[in-house]
């Protein structure tokens, strides 16, 4: 496998994951798709959903000849073609041709609540492949959200324990305080 254009990075991938995708980019040039590969899917882990993002993550398992990986990230992608096509059934047929199986073993952070949130393409492809019914009942049992997408809960976790921690500090600090006020007091 020699680094080609079509690894080339897409537009849409945010600037704050430049340096992700720069080092992809170097690893593709080393020849190193494996490590290349393994970035990008754990940059799409926090990105969430980007058709550009799934293409190229697909276009590198094709080259590695990973094609029951380059059909998963295809199938949400805005890749066309018949070797995507192909990729992409075999992709089914690996799953029995069960919808609700192909649709759970989809990256989490790219499984959204309904069609409509996906680009056109993908919602044709979708609804043309039986998966489009079965998504709302896979997106319900195991909602995907990029891990960056935390409630106000999940960030208040730190600072409770955080205040706990100075009130037992303090609590310890002000018992020892009157302790030695107590064993000082009764000497004189």
């Amino acid at each position: 496998m020699t680094p080609n254009s079509e690894h080339q990075s897409p537009d849409s991938v945010a600037t704050r994951g430049m340096d992700t995708i720069g080092r992809a980019k170097m690893d593709l040039e080393r020849g190193d798709y494996a490590k290349a590969r393994q970035r990008l899917e754990s940059y799409l882990q926090h990105r969430g959903y980007d058709p550009s993002l799934l293409a190229w993550i697909g276009r590198i398992a094709y080259d590695m000849h990973d094609l029951h990986t380059a059909g998963r990230l295809w199938l949400l992608s805005a890749e066309q073609g018949e070797k995507v096509d192909r990729t992409i059934e075999l992709f089914l047929q690996s799953t029995a041709d069960n919808p609700r199986q192909a649709l759970m073993q989809l990256p989490r952070p790219v499984r959204l609540a309904s069609i409509d949130r996906y680009p056109p393409l993908v919602q044709e492809r979708l609804r043309r492949l039986g998966l489009a019914d079965a998504l709302p009942e896979v997106y319900e049992a195991n909602p995907g959200k990029p891990t960056h997408e935390r409630t106000l809960a999940d960030r208040m976790i730190p600072l409770l324990i955080i205040s706990v921690v100075i009130l037992f500090i303090g609590s310890c600090t002000l018992g020892a305080c009157t302790a030695l006020q107590w064993i000082v007091g009764s000497e004189g």
